[in-house]
């Protein structure tokens, strides 16, 4: 398991993750977010959790869950959206999604776990996996 003490979380990566920060600028307001993401050699399984900041900004929790749903497919190559829903994870309102993308010409299954806790949402996802995968990895994730 890997142990994220600045966003407080645990979750098994298959191998040790890179860090990357960003900000993103909009609407008047700068929106700090931290990946975690692992991947294959071969390039064709992603692992990645992605903590994204509110602090300060006033947010409506379904619009900033349905808008990271929106925003990886957007920004998938090839992308098309299959299936997504509101539910449930670790007693916080969730959403799910399904989706698929394509890379070099090969299609690939992406899936996308993301809540709210506090002033961060976090952002579970994978490519490549199959379902089986996906669920594996999100349900190791957990509150430290």
């Amino acid at each position: 398991p890997y142990t994220s003490v600045e966003h407080g979380f645990v979750i098994s990566f298959p191998g040790f993750p890179e860090k990357d920060q960003q900000t993103i600028q909009g609407n008047g307001y700068s929106l700090p977010y931290t990946t975690y993401a692992t991947e294959t050699s071969d390039g064709k399984k992603v692992q990645l959790v992605g903590v994204y900041d509110f602090t300060g900004i006033e947010i409506d929790e379904t619009g900033a869950l349905e808008g990271a749903v929106n925003g990886a497919v957007q920004n998938s190559e090839g992308a098309t959206l299959l299936n997504s829903y509101f539910s449930q994870f670790l007693g916080l309102k969730s959403i799910y999604a399904h989706y698929t993308t394509t890379i070099d010409g090969e299609t690939y299954d992406g899936y996308i776990r993301a809540f709210i806790k506090g002033t961060k949402m976090y952002a579970v996802f994978t490519v490549g996996e199959d379902i089986s995968g996906f669920d594996s990895f999100v349900n190791s994730f957990n509150f430290k």
